[in-house]
């Protein structure tokens, strides 16, 4: 997300020609191709859930037995949000709905998706208990990823202007997307954390 200003300036759209790293079995990819019986045999994506419903998919299929593949020299071609707003709201709702995914799968819970709301979190309760360290250690936090924003879209091709702001959006937006959820969803034990799936929506 730290490329999320376009690269072609007339449609948007960021070319991503291989992905970091060797193939290989791992967790999630997005915009992934799937064998259809596979993805029916775990009754395919959540249409309940609006965001996230890939990462959902993919670790039903995993514990089911199955294997996500990375492929590093498959390309995908993907349009960026527009502006600031929007990349705000599309973190928020990433957040959102991760939160739903982990109460309907609390294995499936990786240390690194608790960093952006502990940041938040610490940097909201050090400055409430004590302001001047807490505005220090956010304007450090501030000014060391509008350092790496930056470079990363400058090293795309992309604004650096625009590539300072992108990390401090993503990281707080999809933060408090996430406390909310956590806060404000049901618990999916008592099998309300979403609407009941469609008798069509099984297969």
């Amino acid at each position: 997300m730290l490329r999320s200003c376009p690269v072609d300036s007339d449609s948007g759209a960021l070319v991503i020609e291989s992905a970091a790293g060797p193939g290989g079995p791992i967790d999630h990819v997005f915009s992934g191709a799937y064998r259809r019986a596979a993805i029916e045999a775990v009754s395919g994506w959540d249409e309940r859930m609006i965001a996230n419903e890939d990462f959902e998919a993919d670790y039903r299929l995993r514990q089911a037995g199955g294997v996500i593949w990375l492929e590093p020299s498959a390309a995908t071609k993907w349009y960026t949000r527009e502006s600031l707003p929007a990349l705000s709201r599309q973190m928020w709702l990433y957040g959102r709905h991760k939160a739903v995914t982990l109460r309907l799968h609390p294995d499936s819970l990786r240390l690194r998706q608790l960093a952006p709301p502990a940041l938040v979190l610490g940097l909201v309760a050090s400055t409430a208990l004590r302001t001047r360290l807490g505005l220090a250690l956010v304007g450090a936090y501030a000014f060391g990823s509008a350092g790496l924003g930056a470079e990363a879209a400058r090293s795309s091709g992309a604004s650096a202007a625009c590539g300072a702001l992108v990390p401090v959006v993503v990281h707080t937006s999809w933060a408090f997307g996430l406390l909310f959820g956590i806060t404000a969803c049901p618990s999916a034990s008592s099998g309300s954390a979403l609407p009941p799936r469609r008798p069509d929506a099984e297969h």
